[in-house]
């Protein structure tokens, strides 16, 4: 693949701006929409190719094998469900991130951990530059529309908050070689993305597709994620392999999680925090009516049943199943689900005083009241 490698020095940062390309290990990943080739190659031998180095491949086994960081609770952590992103930036005020820096640094309007879980064939993607970041769950959906919108996205953000020295750093981790190929097809649009993006990235955490599995004894010997769950520590600038309670995946947790089963929300990447006021805001959608009768029936089917609504059901982890049928209990406890959102937006802020994430009006405050009590399981749901 000479056409589509070239090493350049990692201390020729001239040649590396003006290149605008994906760095790896100080070697450059470029590609143009209009190599149809090269494209084709990327997309085939190119993400194989990346798959094989011994850094990555080191790099990948050193991450799984770091320490797991437990969340129990919302009040831990700014939750990202799938097929949202969360877009960050430190007031300016504030130094800026630095990956060698000797002092911690808590956000003022933010709880010290973001991040996501239950990935099995998704991917999470963290961007990280000077003094802001954004924290992705991809799914691959659309044909490649969202993640081409998620980066979009970060480029979009982060060109607002000026130049910096360095290219942003990117984090990738996620899925394993299941059996439909969903994983490969995630990260390739992830790669291709940044490797056709006009601005510079350096590849920092690798830990995907087959740098992200074992086999499972217990039950047949099928390929399984290692890392499923995954948190940035904003305070330390890390990222680190996870275990995130379902108590700790709201505000409105359920709901949040039904995203891919409504057509309008399912077309897009949610966008759930606003950088400038340092709120969740999660934004009207709505559901098929006929998709409402089939969701309705989860909070009654076996998972035998359940299984039939995941591309990886041998892998997915007890919670998957028992949000599910939350998400049964509560489409079939209101009475009229467009009801959530018949004020608006439901908006929610962190109170630094009692480490908690708050409803800001009526709206939000009787949407988390309805959402927890309709299925019994936690208030934090």
């Amino acid at each position: 693949l000479t056409s589509l490698v070239a090493c350049l020095s990692v201390d020729d940062h001239q040649t590396i701006a003006s290149a605008m390309v994906l760095l790896i290990n100080g070697c450059s990943w470029h590609l143009k929409k209009s190599d149809i080739v090269g494209l084709h190659l990327f997309k085939t031998e190119g993400v194989d190719e990346l798959l094989q180095l011994p850094d990555l491949r080191a790099s990948a086994e050193e991450f799984r094998r770091t320490g797991v960081i437990s969340i129990s609770s919302e009040s831990e952590i700014l939750y990202v469900h799938q097929n949202e992103y969360a877009t960050v930036c430190f007031p300016r005020t504030d130094f800026p991130l630095t990956s060698n820096s000797k002092y911690l640094r808590p956000h003022p309007y933010l709880p010290r951990f973001v991040g996501t879980s239950q990935m099995t064939s998704c991917h999470a993607v963290l961007v990280v530059s000077a003094d802001a970041f954004v924290f992705g769950h991809l799914d691959g959906s659309g044909e490649g529309k969202l993640t081409r919108e998620f980066f979009r996205s970060v480029i979009d953000f982060l060109s607002t908050r000026g130049p910096d020295q360095e290219p942003p750093k990117v984090h990738i981790v996620g899925g394993f070689s299941d059996p439909h190929g969903h994983s490969r097809v995630v990260l390739t649009q992830i790669l291709t993305e940044l490797a056709l993006s006009e601005v510079s990235f350096s590849l920092k955490t690798f830990c995907a597709y087959t740098l992200n599995e074992s086999k499972c004894a217990n039950k047949g010997s099928f390929l399984q994620p290692v890392v499923r769950d995954v948190v940035y520590d904003i305070w330390s600038n890390k990222l680190f392999p996870a275990k995130i309670a379902l108590e700790a995946t709201g505000p409105l947790g359920v709901l949040r999680s039904s995203y891919t089963w409504s057509k309008k929300a399912s077309r897009t990447m949610n966008s759930i925090f606003d950088p400038h006021t340092y709120r969740i805001t999660i934004r009207p959608f709505s559901f098929n009516p006929l998709t409402l009768v089939e969701a309705r029936k989860f909070a009654h089917l076996p998972r035998e049943q359940l299984e039939h609504f995941s591309t990886t059901p041998k892998q997915e982890s007890e919670d998957f199943y028992t949000m599910l049928r939350a998400l049964g209990q509560l489409l079939t406890n209101m009475s009229a689900e467009p009801e959530i959102f018949r004020k608006g937006l439901l908006i929610f802020s962190y109170d630094t005083l009692t480490n908690s994430w708050k409803p800001l009006d009526d709206a939000s405050v009787e949407a988390s009241k309805n959402l927890w009590a309709t299925y019994g399981l936690t208030p934090r749901l």
